[in-house]
């Protein structure tokens, strides 16, 4: 009987219907394929990531490989001189489009500065602060850009030592008030170290584009990691060099690495959340084209901002000086 019992008991105990075990079997299927979905998705994205390095890096080659085919293969003699032509000054007369363009950069300048300072606008809210961003690639091209032998005010052995000193005068009388408020220092600062270093690598200078690949490590970066510069130096340095690139090797070797440093930006900038440095890397390209424009149109001027690109460190200094002032009152 007990046997009997027990064995009657067993078979009473529950059992999963086969529709039961179905959906259990899709259910772990689901889960399966929504798991290998997010796996694909993940190796998608890294994929995208890694050829998007993968053209920069070969863009860049081919600029490195461009320049050094200038710098070292062609001889090593002066060019003779062209006679001027509709699109180029005489000797001695000045660019006005170049002229124009520094203008350009310092009146941009005074815009980020106003709507920064008196109107309180954040750079990533603000669209005109955004696109005020043009302002340092421009300015630091063309910094680059006269860091040549034969340039208005760069002899033959280098950057001239009065033009120097010039830009550390400036950049001591911004920063009187600039790094009490903000607590690093103006780009000035970046600049003088920038051309520190044109004035010791000499003809080399323009390799030191590649060093805009190492700001995402860049520690230098004021915002908003509280860095010691206004800028990353890397940035810096990488801008004024490409206008050295320009100026030595020529527009099209400049142009393909400005495109690169384009092609940087996706991973410059999921590399540094956060960082507003990152943008610069999108008006790069447009600061070299605006450059070569100027230089195929040099006559095509603009008068009042002529004006301020012929004064680039007085138009700077002052205008620091006023429109914080007129913050200071404001608020």
């Amino acid at each position: 009987m007990d046997s009997l019992a027990r064995e009657s008991c067993l078979y009473q105990l529950p059992k999963k219907t086969p529709n039961a075990a179905i959906t259990d079997v899709e259910k772990l299927a689901k889960a399966l394929h929504s798991s290998l979905f997010t796996l694909h998705s993940s190796l998608f994205t890294l994929h995208s990531s890694l050829f998007t390095l993968h053209s920069s890096l070969f863009t860049l080659h081919s600029s490195l490989f461009t320049l050094h085919s200038s710098l070292f293969t062609l001889p090593r003699r002066r060019p003779k001189r062209r006679s001027p032509t509709a699109t180029q000054p005489p000797a001695g007369k000045r660019n006005s489009a170049i002229d124009a363009l520094r203008g350009l950069a310092i009146l941009l300048m005074m815009i980020d500065h106003a709507a920064g300072l008196i109107g309180g606008w954040s750079i990533s809210e603000s669209s005109v602060r955004i696109a005020a961003r043009l302002s340092m690639p421009l300015f630091a091209v063309l910094m680059g850009y006269f860091l040549r032998p034969g340039a208005a005010w760069i002899p033959e052995e280098g950057l001239h030592r009065s033009r120097l000193l010039q830009i550390g005068l400036a950049a001591v009388l911004v920063n009187l008030v600039f790094y009490p408020m903000y607590g690093c220092v103006d780009i000035l600062c970046s600049l003088f170290l920038v051309a520190i270093i044109a004035r010791l690598a000499g003809r080399a200078f323009p390799i030191f584009v590649v060093v805009a690949l190492a700001y995402p490590i860049d520690p230098t970066d004021g915002w908003p990691t509280a860095g010691p510069m206004d800028f990353p130096l890397t940035i810096v340095l990488a801008f004024v060099a490409l206008g050295n690139l320009y100026a030595t090797a020529g527009r099209k070797a400049a142009l393909i690495a400005a495109a690169a440093l384009t092609l940087f930006y996706p991973l410059a900038a999921s590399a540094t959340p956060g960082s507003v440095s990152s943008l610069l890397f999108l008006f790069v390209f447009p600061a070299c084209l605006l450059l070569a424009v100027a230089e195929q149109f040099p006559r095509l001027g603009v008068p009042g901002l002529e004006t301020l690109g012929r004064h680039p460190l007085k138009a700077y200094v002052i205008q620091y000086y006023v429109i914080m002032a007129v913050a200071h009152g404001y608020h």
